[in-house]
């Protein structure tokens, strides 16, 4: 090898172990879920380089139970770093911090033209979820109502008829009443034929939070659809 070659190669070495490094920092920063742990990580970690990075920080503080840091963290990320994951994980931190409005302003600021994005199961559950908990049951069918609405055609038009025609004991079942069944026996998988796309706006668990949330509002009917 020449001299050259040894120099670079010695130049490398100690940024491929400073690589190394933050990649384990972040993997702390997943696992880590009590504040003093997540603010630790994150005080090693410094500046978020990348949309990545980004959306980690914001998902641990919420998991930790650090709603108001978290949302410091998303408002000041720049740009490229607020994408789906992002403004997900923010969407989850307020819902768990019980801030149900906050959740529900979220997903309708993805929507806005100006960001783009569009929400997808995770986040549209998550909100829903927080609306229930907070007894907004009419705001909790609104956006079960608009996550239906968006799913797009192989996630919704195709699977609606595959679970249309889907039978249990005999019984036809319709596409409400075969969402709620999975979710109810901790069936998460769709029914046969519901091939779905990462980006899809349901899953068992947003037919599930929103027949709840029927039932808890009276509406018997909504709830057997």
């Amino acid at each position: 090898r020449s001299k050259e070659e040894e120099e670079e190669e010695e130049e490398e070495a100690p940024r491929a172990s400073r690589r190394s490094k933050r990649g384990l920092e972040i993997e702390q920063l997943k696992r880590a879920s009590s504040p003093s742990e997540v603010r630790a990580v994150l005080s090693k970690l410094g500046e978020l380089r990348n949309a990545k990075e980004t959306s980690c920080a914001i998902a641990a503080l919420g998991r930790a139970g650090l709603a108001s840091e978290a949302m410091t963290r998303f408002e000041a990320a720049p740009e490229a770093h607020k994408t789906l994951f992002s403004y997900t994980a923010a969407i989850a931190a307020l819902a768990k911090a019980g801030d149900a409005r906050g959740a529900r302003r979220l997903l309708g600021e993805m929507q806005d033209n100006e960001v783009d994005i569009a929400p997808d199961a995770v986040a549209y559950n998550a909100v829903i979820g927080a609306l229930v908990s907070a007894g907004r049951f009419a705001e909790a069918d609104e956006v079960f109502e608009e996550a239906r609405r968006r799913d797009t055609p192989s996630a919704s038009s195709s699977a609606a008829a595959a679970r249309a025609r889907s039978s249990v004991d005999g019984t036809t079942l319709s596409p409400w009443r075969a969402r709620r069944r999975a979710a109810l026996s901790h069936d998460t998988t769709p029914p046969a034929g519901d091939a779905r796309s990462v980006a899809a706006t349901t899953n068992a668990d947003t037919y599930a939070l929103a027949a709840g949330a029927r039932a808890r509002s009276g509406d018997v009917d909504g709830f057997l659809v």
